[in-house]
């Protein structure tokens, strides 16, 4: 299931940690193991994925029940479902409920040594990540550095696609404080790191594309930035079908360019297909 899930093949990961769970679940009478919170974490991470955020946010919830039961409530591996909720309630937009489980999962990583704890730089990553929402620049940007300190040191398997992930924050930073080409220039290094380790076509290079466009777009270099927002679309339907909020987000993204192109035409049909989609996941 990890592996069909790094794959972003999401659904078929969750067909396998579904069946994964019921069995493990039969086999030991009893939800109070290690592996079935880590389980329960797997199914929340493809559900979030698949842009079920309240179902995501069900399954953490169990995970983190499981570990209290086990007394393990102090430990990384609760940090990291609490990392993991947070991204869902920032999704949710209840920014309350993601810098409580924050805290709780910085005040547990502050415990370990920092030198290589990667749950404590995508505990900074998070933060950073709220910050920039509420447009304390200086303050995410500090947070996110930290955190693409921590990652540098990091020997892990995962290190290219964990500092692409901080490479793309930071540069998100910066676009959204005008400095363009360090945007840029970020946004770069995240796509080239996110290549070679998930290829050329995957969810997270797509998100890159995507930023990418949104510079162009403002810079007013409509031809790059529709030739970047198509790329994103493209993956996002070969990944997660039509029906899927980063699909949204592309349509209006190529409205937008449309829009300003004056193909008006064109950028109606692109907003009413955003429309349709977004209605479906979040109601009227």
């Amino acid at each position: 299931g990890k592996k069909l899930y790094q794959q972003a093949r999401y659904q078929e990961s969750l067909d396998k940690v579904l069946r994964s769970l019921n069995d493990r679940v039969g086999r030991l009478q009893t939800k109070a193991e290690k592996i079935v919170a880590e389980i329960y974490t797997l199914i929340g991470d493809n559900y979030w994925k698949k842009g079920l955020f309240q179902k995501s946010l069900d399954n953490y919830k169990e995970a983190e029940e499981i570990y209290k039961a086990l007394k393990m409530d102090d430990s990384i591996d609760c940090a990291r479902v609490y990392n993991h909720m947070s991204v869902v309630y920032k999704s949710l937009a209840q920014y309350n409920e993601a810098w409580n489980v924050l805290e709780k999962a910085l005040a547990i990583n502050r415990k370990f040594p920092d030198s290589d704890n990667i749950e404590l730089a995508r505990t900074y990553h998070n933060i950073g990540w709220l910050l920039d929402e509420q447009s304390k620049y200086d303050e995410a940007l500090a947070y996110l550095k930290k955190s693409l300190e921590i990652k540098e040191r990091y020997t892990g398997e995962e290190k290219d696609a964990e500092l692409a992930l901080a490479y793309n924050r930071i540069g998100t930073v910066y676009e959204s404080q005008g400095y363009y080409f360090e945007a840029l220039e970020h946004y770069k290094l995240a796509l080239q790191l996110n290549i070679n380790y998930y290829g050329e076509e995957h969810p997270e290079v797509a998100d890159i594309y995507c930023n990418i466009g949104n510079v162009n777009r403002i810079q007013f270099k409509d031809d790059e930035a529709l030739s970047n927002y198509k790329k994103f679309l493209y993956i996002n339907l070969k990944f997660h079908g039509e029906n899927h909020p980063k699909v949204a987000d592309a349509y209006v993204n190529m409205g937008c360019v449309y829009d300003s192109q004056g193909k008006y035409e064109e950028a109606l049909e692109n907003y009413r297909k955003s429309l349709l989609i977004d209605k479906s996941f979040f109601g009227e």
